[in-house]
């Protein structure tokens, strides 16, 4: 099994849900309520997967792949997650991008923005923004968040 389905079968254990091609009863409305907490019990969560679920194992037309995009993205903001990036080097594993903005519907526009203007498709496994509890994301200059 290709490595990012074995990671999605994964973090879908526990909804209730189960892989497209495995079950039917997968619906875009249970990944949007594992979204709700998937980042307080998983690492963050990169919009390249949700774009996996939008046009991989939901089939969906491009405005419709563009609102389902839009609503994950919301439901992880609402959740309190923020937006993210690998770090890359030692120290903090995430780091906090202010490349988006600050308020939650700002970060939403600006992220969906962003992938619709580089073609509104699949995205390269672990590339665009993330989005993380708070309490595993460090500040935007690497400093470990309190508390």
């Amino acid at each position: 099994m290709d490595p990012i389905l074995e990671r999605l079968q994964f973090h879908i254990e526990g909804t209730g849900a189960k892989m497209q091609d495995e079950e039917p009863d997968d619906t875009p409305e249970t990944y949007l309520k594992w979204l709700e907490t998937a980042v307080y019990v998983d690492e963050p969560v990169g919009l390249f997967s949700i774009v996996i679920w939008a046009l991989g194992f939901f089939p969906m037309q491009s405005a419709q792949a563009i609102d389902y995009v839009d609503r994950c993205i919301t439901v992880l903001l609402s959740s309190g997650a923020i937006p993210c990036r690998p770090c890359g080097q030692p120290g903090p594993e995430w780091i906090e991008t202010t490349k988006y903005g600050s308020d939650p519907d700002h970060i939403r526009a600006a992220v969906l923005a962003e992938w619709i203007a580089d073609g509104g498709g699949m995205i390269a496994h672990w590339s665009g923004p993330f989005f993380g509890a708070p309490r595993d994301v460090a500040l935007p200059n690497g400093i470990e968040r309190q508390g």
